[in-house]
């Protein structure tokens, strides 16, 4: 574009406007180019080609694929969490007779569920 405006320049045209002339050469050319690439590509696929997955059906597969790493990771934290809740009460009293002693000697209060010493 550069190149343009200067030959623009050498040619007589004013500077305020070899600038905009170029600018809207090289979109139309821009434009032409792209139109140009996607009728290909279209002519193609209509004929059976096969250009392999798009950004978009990359972007799904990373996506997946992070997504059952995540959904592996969190079963594993249900897992550890439901053995630590599982582990976390033992039973044990503090003499190591358990709740069953207590509950045998008659020393639990029914309303708190507590057994008092």
């Amino acid at each position: 574009m550069v190149q343009r405006t200067n030959e623009l320049l050498n040619s007589g045209v004013p500077s305020s406007h070899a600038s905009t002339i170029a600018l809207a050469e090289f979109s139309r050319h821009q434009h032409y180019t792209e139109t140009s690439l996607r009728v290909a590509r279209e002519e193609a696929l209509a004929t059976g080609a096969f250009f392999g997955p798009g950004p978009l059906e990359i972007g799904m597969m990373l996506e997946d694929r992070q997504y059952d790493g995540w959904r592996q990771w969190a079963e594993k934290e249900i897992v550890a969490l439901k053995q630590l809740q599982g582990s976390a009460y033992t039973g044990q009293g503090v003499d190591g007779s358990g709740q069953d002693a207590a509950l045998d000697a008659g020393t639990v209060d029914a309303e708190e569920g507590v057994a008092k010493g």
